[in-house]
């Protein structure tokens, strides 16, 4: 499949979490795969990403084929976003077209919009090869059919949306092409 997980974090981690992201360092080892952590929401102050970087570092895995998924919750957090990618992972907007979420354990995923501002001023850091994009579509609900977004809503609306802020077509191919292409092959061992 090329990549191992989504490895679910807490915050804080738990002994169960650090022991699978412990089994995953060691299936990246033996496979040469990429590793996908499923991190804890913006509540109460979570930073679940630093965490589970740092159990992996510690572990041995290889931070540059690390993908911290989820981080939308903190979008207002540049410079927490900045802190992840310089640890070595990269951070995955994966929640668009989550447009109305507000969660009762006190955390709420920005609009699209807010999304959009976080990966344009990472790119003007110059960090869209840390980057990766998705919306996370796993109900009924989210599919077009059904009223929501579909499958094609990064293409059909964020790109353009991404365009119109004066986001470089280069950083554009890179987060869409480069960036999965590069994360989820498997190199020969």
């Amino acid at each position: 499949a090329g990549v191992i997980g989504e490895s679910g974090v807490s915050h804080p981690i738990t002994l169960n979490e650090t022991k699978c992201l412990h089994a995953a360092a060691i299936a990246q080892k033996e496979t040469g795969a990429s590793i996908t952590v499923h991190t804890a929401c913006d509540a109460l102050g979570a930073r679940s990403a630093i965490d589970a970087a740092s159990c992996l570092l510690e572990f041995e895995a290889d931070l540059s084929r690390v993908v911290m998924g989820h981080v939308d919750t903190f979008a207002h957090d540049i410079e927490y976003l900045v802190s992840i990618i310089e640890m070595g992972c990269s951070v995955a907007f994966d929640l668009f077209g989550n447009e109305t979420f507000h969660s009762e354990y006190g955390f709420a995923i920005p609009g699209d919009s807010e999304k959009i501002r976080s990966v344009v001023a990472l790119c003007d850091r110059g960090l869209a090869e840390h980057i990766f994009l998705g919306h996370d579509t796993a109900m009924k609900i989210q599919l077009r059919k059904y009223g929501g977004y579909g499958y094609g809503h990064i293409i059909r609306n964020i790109v353009p949306r991404f365009r119109l802020s004066g986001l470089d077509e280069k950083d554009i191919n890179q987060m869409l092409i480069e960036n999965p292409k590069r994360m989820f092959c498997v190199d020969s061992i």
